[in-house]
């Protein structure tokens, strides 16, 4: 037995043990799928990350632009797949003399909420957000 979504960029076919098995999440609405963190962290360990070929035909870049995308590409030793923090930049807003606006959370369906649940666990193992109480929201991370 398999699903099959019409309209994703690159077709496949997927059996329902690899669906389950890798907890692959299918969006029939938006037609198509999402690959828990987790799994994908199994999958890009046994990739040998400097032999990866990236295909540039389908981007519509001119042939000089390709060819600056792929110089930028052998720089691979400066980018970094964890996010991190800047202290270059600086953000604050300044609400002066207004008094906190008191908002319900947003309610999203048991999928929804599944993916944004483990994408904030994963943030918050990382360091990238951490949790504070406002009076200008409902508990929110930064």
């Amino acid at each position: 037995m398999f699903h099959v979504l019409a309209d994703l960029e690159y077709p496949c076919i997927l059996g329902v043990a690899f669906i389950s098995g890798s907890k692959i999440i299918l969006d029939f609405d938006r037609k198509s799928l999402a690959i828990p963190d987790s799994q994908i962290d199994k999958v890009v360990k046994t990739i040998d990350e400097w032999n990866v070929e990236i295909d540039l035909c389908k981007t519509g870049l001119e042939e000089k632009q390709k060819q600056e995308l792929r110089d930028l590409f052998s720089f691979k030793g400066i980018f970094s797949d964890k996010p991190g923090f800047t202290h270059v930049l600086y953000h604050e807003i300044d609400t002066g003399d207004k008094p906190p606006v008191v908002s319900p959370p947003y309610r999203y369906d048991r999928v929804k909420q599944m993916i944004l649940n483990c994408h904030v666990e994963k943030m918050l193992k990382e360091g990238t957000i951490i949790p504070i109480q406002s009076p200008y929201a409902p508990p929110v991370v930064l």
